[in-house]
């Protein structure tokens, strides 16, 4: 074996650093990505911050393993999602808050497992419940 074929199978196995990116800081390992802050392992983001582990994230902040989402907050598992907060492992959310494994819901708050609601709050699975509940 060559000493160039030595030297390609090393490089292979590091890391490599941040490719096409602008105005980041203290973010490593990403690519695509710009005006970001603390952001690690993010692919295609804008103006993002300490986002983990994210795909096209753009305006979001402290999301972790999200894809697509935009203006969202604390959303962790996210998929789609716009200006969402608080919201774990919700698809095509927009304007939720405190929900999780919600999908296509706008404008909800505190629910769990709902599928296409609007404007609803304290929903488990679709059926309504007090705040006390």
């Amino acid at each position: 074996m060559t000493f160039f074929d030595q030297f390609d199978q090393l490089r292979q196995k590091q890391p490599r650093l941040d490719l096409q990116c602008v105005l980041n800081e203290n973010s490593p390992y990403c690519q695509y990505t710009e005006k970001s802050k603390n952001c690690y392992m993010t692919f295609a983001s804008q103006s993002s911050e300490d986002c983990f582990y994210n795909t096209r994230v753009f305006y979001c902040k402290d999301c972790n393993d999200c894809a697509l989402c935009h203006n969202c907050e604390l959303c962790y598992e996210c998929v789609d999602c716009i200006k969402s907060y608080d919201c774990n492992y919700c698809t095509y959310c927009e304007s939720a808050t405190s929900c999780e494994n919600c999908h296509h819901c706008i404008g909800t708050q505190n629910c769990y497992g709902c599928v296409g609601l609007k404007r609803a709050q304290y929903q488990i699975f679709n059926k309504q419940y007090s705040k006390e509940d």
